[in-house]
Order: structure tokens, then sequence, then C-alpha cells
């Protein structure tokens, strides 16, 4: 088998718009897993975000979860890697958010999300990732402080006219502290300087004894971009943002359109599996 691991995002590539995984790629997945190859997500989310997305596919075993900064167990749902964002400097970065009045959301090691108060951006959130929020009444930073919370992400949401120019300001800051890019058109995402997918995935490669050149990746995203330095074949989805169509070999068919499937069949199972 020519590619022994696939990396699957989940948001904009795996899901539909409808946030549905098609017949079709379950399909296809299954067929994969059963030749021998191994299927790991590799998603932003949140584990308790994506596990009916998991049990939908039939995954097994470990996959990445906020964006790099944690795998977890996906049958005892414990983490058994954790990144954590650099305390003191979140912390500034968190007040420096705050002062701009930024809606933030932080999630920490026990799956949990804070936000200060209800808006509207969380409550679509929530309805999309089907989670419920701690509401904290007072800012993120003194709030992590006082109960010495170890966040793992950081989340800023953005009119969609206003993220190029955060991610740059954000960026300019801490980019030396941080990891800082996109996950769709609104959402800026802070993890750790060593988390990031493509950390992870060489991670759970180099526990299997898998080569980066037997691994498929597949996303859409800025918070992809990372994840294609470790893995032999890069694969965008149709609708995939430019800036990572432009480093992928292949750009599949979109997520409404079952690119994943198309991939897994044409490399996977078909006649360039090798």
């Amino acid at each position: 088998m020519k590619y022994k691991l696939l990396a699957l995002d989940c948001d904009g590539t795996l899901l539909r718009d409808d946030l549905t995984v098609s017949k079709r790629t379950i399909e296809a997945v299954n067929n994969y897993k059963n030749a021998g190859g191994r299927v790991i997500l590799a998603t932003g989310r949140m584990f308790k975000a994506a596990k009916e997305i998991i049990e939908n596919l039939g995954i097994s075993g470990e996959s990445i979860f906020y964006q790099g900064s944690a795998i977890f167990d996906i049958g005892t749902g414990k983490p058994l890697l954790i990144k954590y964002l650099d305390f003191n400097n979140i912390v500034k970065l968190l007040k420096i958010a705050e002062k701009r009045n930024e809606i933030i959301q932080l999630y920490d090691d026990n799956d949990n999300c804070y936000i200060k108060e209800e808006n509207p951006y969380s409550d679509v959130y929530g309805k999309v990732c089907k989670i419920d929020f701690i509401v904290t009444g007072e800012n993120l930073s003194d709030y992590i402080v006082k109960r010495k919370i170890k966040p793992i992400k950081l989340v800023i949401m953005n009119e969609e006219d206003k993220l190029k120019s955060n991610l740059e300001y954000y960026n300019k800051k801490y980019g030396k502290n941080f990891i800082i890019n996109n996950s769709s058109k609104n959402i800026m995402e802070i993890v750790d300087i060593n988390g990031g997918k493509g950390n992870a995935v060489k991670w759970y490669a180099d526990k299997y004894g898998i080569k980066k050149e037997e691994i498929i990746a597949v996303g859409d995203s800025g918070n992809d971009i990372q994840l294609m330095d470790y893995c032999g074949l890069k694969v965008a989805v149709n609708n995939a943002e430019d800036k990572l169509k432009e480093i992928c070999d292949v750009v599949t068919k979109s997520n409404n359109e079952d690119g994943v499937a198309l991939i897994i069949e044409k490399y996977c199972l078909g006649g360039d599996n090798g």
C-alpha cells in the first residue's frame, strides 16, 4: 500500500455544508480501512464536537483535535498529547484582545470552552458543534488566572472583512510565541508554537512507523497549511482558500461533491495506490 495514512480536516473538507458526511465518503473511508489503511481526523474542533463525526466514520484509535494541540484516544476520551499555550503570553494576548473588544473563545485540557458572555457567534458555533459553553461573566484573562486554567487553544471571531487585518496584527505581536491562522473566513485560531496539525500528524506517524511520503492530507483552510508540511500527497478541496491550493499537489472536487471520496478512490483504492 503506497499511502498508509489519511489525515482529514473536518469542516469544509470532510463535512458538506449541511455538516453531514456523504454515504459515498463513508463507504470510501471504510473500504480504505478494510484494505489496511489508517484514517485520522485532523481538526480544529474539540474532541466532543467531533465525536459524532468519528462515530459515523467508524474511526478508532487516536485522532487530532484543537488544531494539533491535542491528540485524544477515541475509546477512552482521554488526551494522549497536549500542547499548552504559554500562560504568561496568552494572558497578555487576551488582555490586548479584550481591550480591542474581540469576541473570544478559550479552550482547556478538559474539553471545555469558555466565553465571557453569550453572543451571536457563540449561538451559531454552539449549534454547529453541538456543545455548551462555560459563561464566565468576566474577562477571560482574569478568569483563567484566578482559577489556574491551562488553555490549549484560543479563538477570535471576526467579521470576514476584519480577518486579514487581525491575522496580520496578532502575528506581528505574537507570531513567535504561537501559531496564529484561520479555520474559516471569520475564525482566527491561536495554538502553541509547537502545536499545529502537521506536528500532531508526525507524532502519530512516528508512533506507528509511517513515513511522511506514505501520508495523504486533505484540507481547506489556513490552519491546514501546517498539516501539509508533513505528508506525501497534499490535497485541497476545490472550495479551499487559494493560499492552501497554491501549496498542494492536487485539488479535488469540493466538500459538497465528494472531494474526499474521490481522493480515496483514486489514490488509496485505485490504480494510483501503487
